[in-house]
């Protein structure tokens, strides 16, 4: 968990853009996950 910022950043963006893009499918996701 010594990483950069930078990935955990990107990743909250990717996730971000996709939630606005599709939030349909990211609720879908989120309950396979749990």
């Amino acid at each position: 968990m010594t990483k950069s910022p930078s990935g955990s950043a990107s990743k909250s963006r990717d996730r971000l853009l996709s939630v606005l893009l599709n939030p349909l499918p990211q609720r879908v996701e989120r309950a396979i996950q749990e």
